[in-house]
């Protein structure tokens, strides 16, 4: 997050591109982490603003959970074949 001096500032040194990527929560079953892209989106952002030289990266902005995983078993499976 930057206050409006920062953003003045970083525009003042050549930085015209901002990026703003989006994460996700979703359930990727008991051996993985919920949020796992926004912990990914992080440093996939960092990467391309440094890549590209004139940018900043936004915080990444949490979407919401994947709709076909959060229905049990039995309805998830009604779901993908009605």
């Amino acid at each position: 997050m930057m206050t409006w001096l920062e953003v003045k500032a970083t525009l003042d040194q050549g930085k015209t591109t901002a990026l703003v990527y989006n994460g996700g929560t979703e359930q990727r079953g008991p051996q993985n982490v919920n949020g796992g892209h926004t912990l990914t989106g992080r440093v996939t952002v960092d990467s391309i603003a440094l890549k590209l030289g004139n940018a900043i990266a936004a915080p990444v902005l949490v979407g919401g959970n994947c709709v076909e995983r959060t229905f049990d078993r039995d309805t998830e499976y009604r779901h993908r074949t009605s």
